[in-house]
């Protein structure tokens, strides 16, 4: 495995000299420039991901630090179109938050979404996942409210229903590790009343509402919640469980199974 991944690097790295060799025999042509801009990048994101897998904090550190300089080049280089720079300046935040400037980075992305010049609401998306790493950290060192509050912030902003439902149904799984499942129930309802259309959200939101209610000991209505997603939301990728769920509650009360 270590080999193929060697490999990997070794041709990943090779693209980028070829790269650089074209960008030096052609370097007034914007073009050229743009290739070269795009491919370094996506050298240096591959290369920096890597490291991070290895776990060598120095290479991580010097790895970012490397691409954050493409990428300020870039955006800096009079001869590169506007809509490139907003993906460099993507990246540039990208990197900002695995060095640590966290505060830096969920600014950027909020001036990339609304820029006069070039905006990109999709800068959302990558702001909501750097709540949700944020967030996640906190509750691994559990300081649960503190990451609850986190994913809160991810709901508040422009982002799709579906993702929005993604994270109340984190928010209600966080809840459920700290055993408040009143807190669960309460999330979860969230979603079937404000994301009725997102199916699989739903589904997975019945299927923690009826964990809590087992928590709970009010086994009828935990046998009740597993019904619904099997009547109800027959088309998501939750029925099976829910059908598992619903047997093992119906085999301990010894009552007829449901197909």
């Amino acid at each position: 495995m270590k080999i193929i991944v060697n490999n990997f690097l070794i041709l990943v790295l090779s693209i980028f000299f070829t790269s650089q060799v074209l960008f030096a025999e052609n370097e007034q042509k914007p073009k050229v420039r743009k290739n070269f801009y795009k491919e370094k990048i996506a050298a240096l994101r591959v290369v920096a991901k890597f490291s991070e897998k290895e776990g060598n904090e120095e290479k991580i550190k010097a790895n970012y630090e490397m691409l954050a300089k493409t990428c300020e080049d870039a955006i800096n280089d009079p001869n590169i179109s506007e809509r490139f720079k907003t993906k460099a300046k993507k990246y540039l935040a990208e990197a900002k938050f695995k060095l640590g400037y966290k505060d830096e980075a969920l600014q950027d992305c909020e001036d990339i979404a609304y820029s006069k010049n070039q905006s990109d609401r999709s800068a959302l998306n990558l702001k909501a996942t750097f709540y949700k790493k944020m967030g996640d950290d906190l509750v691994k060192e559990k300081n649960y409210e503190e990451g609850i509050s986190k994913y809160k912030d991810a709901i508040d902003l422009d982002i799709s229903s579906q993702k929005k439902a993604f994270f109340k149904g984190v928010i209600a799984t966080t809840y459920l590790q700290m055993n408040d499942y009143d807190k669960v129930i309460e999330w979860d309802q969230k979603i079937l009343d404000e994301h009725p259309d997102e199916i699989n959200s739903c589904a997975c939101a019945l299927i923690i509402m009826a964990t809590a209610y087992e928590c709970k000991n009010d086994i009828d209505k935990a046998k009740e919640t597993y019904l619904r997603v099997i009547e109800e939301y027959s088309s998501s990728s939750w029925v099976d469980c829910a059908k598992e769920n619903l047997k093992l509650l119906q085999d301990v009360a010894g009552e007829k199974n449901v197909e």
